[in-house]
């Protein structure tokens, strides 16, 4: 990819969201169809896989017809077969109550909210470990990030969101967040 195409990706939004993952967030794409999805990795019926970034993330643009057969969308499984409860609940017992204190002043909130979603603390060497990953994590790796678990409609934490202390989000591969 060409500085010039990197300067091309846009972010979705609510108001057009990513067609592949059908999400707002964290995807981009550009103005002549390419599509970087966080999420979907696997073929996708439509679209043809141009490249697997070093992240993971992969690089789609709108099939042109010149296949002969069109696949279904299928979604490979993690990568990282981490039981996310057990981890979030490891990442909450790291976190102090001065970094507890210091996120909730700066969030605003009281510190018994961000204790009942199980608000966490990773260290640059948790964050190592779990593969994680963000915008411009790779040229300035943070030293340590907040974590905050993800949940289905039963509660069960099915992955983990992180964001660093200067504010940039990051989430580890292998998360079944869709």
């Amino acid at each position: 990819m060409t500085t010039a195409t990197k300067k091309q990706w846009k972010p979705f939004s609510r108001a057009k969201v990513c067609p592949l993952c059908e999400k707002p967030d964290r995807c981009l794409y550009t103005d002549d169809g390419a599509i970087r999805c966080f999420r979907t990795t696997g073929e996708v019926a439509g679209h043809r896989i141009v490249k697997t970034c070093s992240d993971h993330t992969v690089i789609y643009r709108p099939d042109d017809g010149n296949e002969t057969t069109k696949r279904s969308r299928t979604v490979q499984p993690a990568t990282n077969p981490l039981e996310w409860g057990k981890e979030a609940a490891r990442l909450a017992a790291a976190i102090t109550p001065q970094q507890l204190d210091a996120l909730a002043a700066r969030l605003q909130l009281p510190t018994f909210a961000l204790t009942a979603i199980d608000c966490g603390w990773a260290s640059r060497a948790d964050l190592k470990r779990l593969k994680v990953f963000g915008k411009d994590w790779d040229q300035d790796y943070p030293d340590g990030a907040y974590s905050f678990p993800e949940r289905d409609g039963h509660l069960r934490v099915i992955g983990i969101g992180f964001r660093a202390v200067d504010g940039r989000k990051g989430c580890p591969k292998g998360c079944d967040v869709a």
